[in-house]
């Protein structure tokens, strides 16, 4: 069980620092004006990608205070999610 933890930490990591700052910026960004479909669609997937982020940020801290390699990915996400 600690190795998929430990595996699925490592990949949320590579994704927030990959997409971290644009799912942010899409859901920080001033409504557009007219009508752009694929724009809305970018936005709702944002949207729940942003959703879904913070659930994980809630469960961060318990993982970091078990110890081992897995507090350790735990915490760098935990960083990772705070720069964005």
């Amino acid at each position: 069980m600690d190795r998929h933890q430990n595996i699925s930490l490592e990949m949320l990591l590579k994704l927030v620092r990959v997409f971290g700052s644009v799912i942010y910026s899409s859901i920080s960004a001033p409504s557009s004006v007219g009508v752009d479909i694929e724009a809305e669609q970018r936005l709702e997937r944002c949207n729940t990608c942003f959703v879904e982020l913070e659930k994980v940020k809630r469960c961060l801290p318990v993982l970091c205070r078990r110890g081992g390699s897995i507090a350790k990915s735990a915490h760098e996400l935990n960083l990772a999610l705070q720069e964005v």
